[in-house]
C-alpha cells in the first residue's frame, strides 16, 4: 500500500496542472493487482478545504467530489463509512463537513456526546453548547 497526500488527489481530481495531474491519474489509476492507495482523514478534510476555500467549489460540489472517490476501486479511504456519513450529512447542514465529521467520529468511538462551543455546530451536527 501507498499514501496519498492531498496535493495529489488535488490534481487527480482538478487537473490544473498538465504534468502533475497526468502523474497522479497514472499513480493512482496504474496501481498494480490489489495494491491500494491510503487516502487519510486529514487528507480528506484538508481535501474538503481547498477545494471550497482555495478553489472556491460549492460545499454541494464538493460532497459530490468526495463521494466520487468512493468509486476509485484503488483507493482506501480511512475510516470510509463514518466519512462517507459526515459527508452525506453535510450536503444538507448549516455546519461544515469537519464539524459533521467529528461528531461521527466520536461516535464511532462510543462517545455518546460531543461538546462544542460552536453553536453551528451544535444545532447542525448534533454536538452539545459547552456555556
Amino acid at each position: 500500500m501507498i499514501g496519498l497526500d492531498t496535493n495529489v488527489l488535488v490534481q487527480f481530481l482538478l487537473k490544473d496542472d498538465r504534468v502533475q495531474a497526468s502523474s497522479a491519474a497514472n499513480l493512482i489509476i496504474s496501481l498494480p493487482g490489489t495494491e491500494m492507495a491510503f487516502v487519510s482523514t486529514v487528507v480528506l478534510v484538508e481535501l474538503a478545504w481547498v477545494l471550497r476555500y482555495v478553489y472556491q467549489v460549492s460545499k454541494e460540489d464538493v460532497c459530490e467530489i468526495l463521494k466520487g472517490l468512493a468509486r476509485v476501486q484503488s483507493l482506501k479511504i480511512e475510516q470510509a463509512q463514518v466519512f462517507f456519513k459526515a459527508v452525506e450529512i453535510s450536503a444538507d447542514s448549516a455546519a461544515d463537513l469537519v464539524d459533521h465529521l467529528i461528531a461521527e467520529l466520536a461516535l464511532a468511538a462510543g462517545c455518546h456526546l460531543t461538546y462544542t462551543f460552536d453553536r453551528t455546530a451544535s444545532r447542525a451536527a448534533g454536538m452539545r453548547l459547552l456555556q
